[in-house]
């Protein structure tokens, strides 16, 4: 999360009361990641750590970028199956219920925003960079960067080098690589109902055209 201190507190409470009840989840541990916030989020997470023993929380000092933000929840995680969410408040946890059923088969079960809830510019963006994905990579799926998906833990790799927009492209990279087994479903996507989208800024734009220059001379 980064600056999402309007959200956290009900999509953790909602979490954790969806994974508790799951009778086919029998242990689950919650890591959020901060990532440099500096409105309110770090307080809010303090007081939800004092009152749930699942919380465990990973602080950058400064926005560190969305690449490096999953990395530290993954190495920071205990168990062998990790769902990586965003924390704006736009999926919903229990979208894991049908992605369980398929990580029996599959290495890596990631999801596609069913009837995205974004601004026009940011569904544009995200069809355009499908294509460019496909083009340059070979990547023909859906939604690469659909925040929410389900891997096996030890089919990931320890260091990634792309830390903005295209970071989930450079792990699918080398699980094709890997020969991995990829399960593409779609999810339930809602509306942002507080605080400001990042993912299309022109910033993270640039950063990833400049993560697109260096992961396509490391692929030739």
């Amino acid at each position: 999360m980064h600056n999402e201190g309007k959200n956290i507190e009900k999509i953790f409470n909602e979490s954790v009361e969806y994974l508790s009840q799951n009778r086919k989840i029998k242990a689950f541990e919650v890591v959020i990641v901060d990532d440099g916030s500096t409105d309110n989020s770090a307080e809010t997470i303090n007081k939800l750590g004092i009152k749930n023993p699942f919380l465990k929380v990973v602080r950058h000092p400064k926005n560190m970028g969305f690449g490096k933000a999953i990395m530290s929840g993954y190495r920071n995680s205990k168990y062998n199956l990790n769902c990586f969410m965003d924390a704006d408040g736009q999926f919903k946890i229990d979208s894991i219920e049908e992605m369980l059923e398929y990580i029996e088969d599959n290495d890596i079960v990631m999801g596609y925003r069913l009837r995205r809830k974004d601004s026009l510019y940011r569904i544009m963006l995200g069809k355009f960079y499908a294509f460019i994905a496909m083009i340059l990579f070979g990547l023909k799926y859906k939604d690469i960067n659909c925040g929410f998906k389900l891997f096996r833990k030890d089919v990931l790799c320890k260091y990634y080098h792309c830390n903005a927009g295209i970071f989930y492209t450079e792990i699918l990279l080398n699980a094709q690589k890997k020969k991995l087994r990829i399960k593409e479903i779609p999810v339930s996507h809602y509306p942002r109902l507080n605080g400001n989208q990042t993912g299309g800024s022109l910033k993270i734009v640039l950063h990833s055209i400049k993560d697109i220059v260096k992961l396509l001379f490391r692929k030739n």
